[in-house]
């Protein structure tokens, strides 16, 4: 799928409607949006106390009621289930709430994509994770278990896991949250110069700071608001 520009379109939200099992997620009603490459949408949610649903939909975990989520072009409810694995791994996401792998060391949940979807050689591997973590202001990425670090360094290290590699797709769910100034400057150059590079961002946040930073490039910005998204160009 293409803009009128020929940009390739990565994400697209179709009128799409959900309606959570559990009162801690939020609701979607008639979400529309796409998001082409090289772009960041910013989304300012006033969703306090609640898990928006939007990333795990955009990224195929959960199924709309109604409407469609389509991936570069393709409807995920239509795609092969060992296509939507291959498929996340193009997809870089921050968590709201931590997701790691228990049994692995924290260094092994930050790479384990890569050594998994792309052909790239180990070493490659670790030094553009220490490029992106010393960035942060990670000295390194131990392996130890994710239990035993501190909550900074847990937000760093998924933050280098969602940049590592070449992603079509990034989602952050309030990755500023945990992070000091200095490192949330840090996250909004990768950010930047993921864009700049072709990647797409879309970049959730309750921060009015965040979504009025001056120094993010160029995004779209929306806010979500009691089920519904609007853009701030809309008036």
């Amino acid at each position: 799928m293409k803009t009128k520009d020929g940009t390739t379109v990565v994400l697209t939200f179709e009128d799409v409607c959900f309606a959570p099992e559990t009162e801690k997620v939020g609701a979607l009603d008639g979400v529309t949006f796409s998001v082409a490459a090289g772009k960041l949408m910013l989304i300012l949610s006033d969703e306090e106390g609640t898990l928006d649903p939007l990333c795990d939909l955009a990224e195929g975990l959960v199924w709309p009621d109604s409407g469609m989520v389509a991936f570069q072009g393709v409807d995920w409810a239509r795609m092969p289930a060992d296509d939507q694995v291959s498929t996340r791994g193009r997809i870089g996401r921050v968590f709201a709430s931590q997701g790691w792998v228990s049994n692995l060391g924290l260094y092994d949940n930050v790479t384990l994509a890569q050594r998994h979807h792309t052909v790239r050689s180990e070493d490659e591997i670790r030094r553009a994770a220490m490029r992106l973590g010393l960035a942060l202001g990670l000295q390194a990425i131990p392996d130890l278990p994710p239990d035993t670090m501190p909550a900074d360094v847990l937000k760093k290290a998924e933050c280098v896991r969602a940049f590592l590699g070449r992603p079509a797709l990034v989602l952050l769910e309030g990755p500023e949250n945990g992070m000091d100034r200095e490192a949330t400057k840090a996250l909004v150059s990768i950010v930047n110069s993921a864009v700049a590079g072709g990647v797409s961002v879309v970049w959730m946040t309750k921060s009015a700071a965040v979504y009025r930073d001056t120094s993010l490039e160029n995004p779209s910005r929306y806010t979500l608001k009691s089920g519904k998204i609007r853009s701030e160009s809309e008036g």
